[in-house]
């Protein structure tokens, strides 16, 4: 085999891998009835402000539905935080999935998608602990409005 048709087998490869891992990847639909708490004592500065959480906390606010996901896995937690008046809490959003035996990893999630909005597994901070695997985007917030329906797409392997 020469250079020239090793780097085409090598194309063809990488190619064919990265249609398999599309193929692969599940797409499940839920809707997510928002809910929301407010904490009128912002954590960091307690006479300052406060946060809001919201989007689905499974016995505390929200609902979502369907909660399983393709493979047995189901949806433990989606939301935004926000602060008010100078509370200097970051915004930021979150998807939490439970039921895994070992740690999935990042690129377990591929993209999730609520309000239009759409985060990347890439671009967020990645965390596992006793089953349940959490992805967190800082800066950044999904805009979940207390007491709206919203679509939510969770696309993964």
């Amino acid at each position: 085999m020469n250079a020239r048709q090793w780097i085409g087998w090598s194309v063809l490869l990488v190619v064919g891998s990265m249609a398999m891992a599309a193929a692969d990847a599940a797409t499940d639909d839920a809707t997510l009835s928002v809910g929301a708490l407010t904490i009128t004592r912002c954590p960091i500065a307690p006479n300052f402000g406060s946060i809001t959480l919201s989007g689905y906390a499974p016995g505390v606010y929200g609902s979502y539905s369907p909660i399983g996901l393709t493979g047995g896995k189901s949806v433990a937690g989606i939301g935004d935080l926000t602060a008010q008046g100078g509370c200097i809490v970051g915004a930021r959003s979150h998807l939490s999935v439970a039921g895994f035996t070992a740690d999935p990893g990042t690129g377990w999630l591929t993209s999730v998608t609520c309000n239009e909005t759409t985060r990347a597994s890439g671009t967020a901070v990645y965390s596992y602990s006793s089953g349940t695997a959490t992805w967190t985007w800082h800066t950044r917030t999904f805009g979940f409005t207390n007491g709206t329906l919203i679509g939510c797409s969770i696309v993964h392997n």
